[in-house]
């Protein structure tokens, strides 16, 4: 039997790259996937090579009432989340911290930690009486600042401190069966930095 069979996942980020590679494993491993992202005719291409086993939800992960249509939609199509992959994020810019635009700073902060936010809110209230997985893509730079993106560096390691400070304290998942991982990652072959 396939590893994830009868299992449901909501993936972000999944127009491209990790999210989209992670959507074709997933559904091959036999779960249904729920896809979303900003892209949506890149989502719509990706939903269309994988087949009946892909939904797609074009999704603003900054907007509260899009990330709540995403889980909801998910559960109305599916009937529950097992997996959340939150997996939404920017670059923005590779420059000296001196010179990072403010505007830009604002931007990554509300892909990489408010959507991240709210991808644990919505999920984790979907999980809360079946348990389930919940998977974060973070990137090696949270955990190790480079010479090459300071400013990287502080957002990554703010999308995990929150939610391992939520871990260790044994709260909210782990007291209904689930589980957290973390996926730090360098950038995807496929795509090279992320700046939309």
């Amino acid at each position: 039997m396939a590893r994830l069979e009868g299992k449901v996942a909501v993936i972000t980020g999944a127009a491209r790259g990790i999210g989209a590679a992670a959507a074709r494993l997933f559904a091959a491993e036999g779960a249904k996937v729920m896809l979303a992202d900003v892209l949506a005719e890149a989502l719509q291409g990706v939903a269309g090579e994988i087949g009946p086993a892909a939904a797609i939800c074009p999704t603003d992960v900054t907007d509260e009432a899009s990330v709540r249509k995403l889980v909801d939609e998910t559960v109305t199509r599916f009937g529950k989340v097992d997996v959340a992959l939150l997996n939404a994020g920017i670059e923005g810019l590779v420059v000296p911290l001196v010179d990072y635009p403010a505007e830009m700073f604002d931007k990554v902060m509300a892909v990489n930690v408010r959507g991240v936010w709210l991808g644990l809110k919505y999920a984790m209230k979907a999980m809360e009486k079946t348990g389930g997985s919940i998977v974060i893509t973070s990137s090696t730079s949270g955990i190790r600042a480079t010479q090459r993106s300071r400013v990287e560096s502080c957002l990554q390691s703010w999308k995990l401190k929150p939610t391992r400070r939520e871990y260790r304290a044994g709260r909210s998942l782990r007291a209904s069966g689930s589980s957290w991982s973390w996926c730090c990652s360098g950038w995807p072959s496929s795509s090279g930095p992320m700046r939309r």
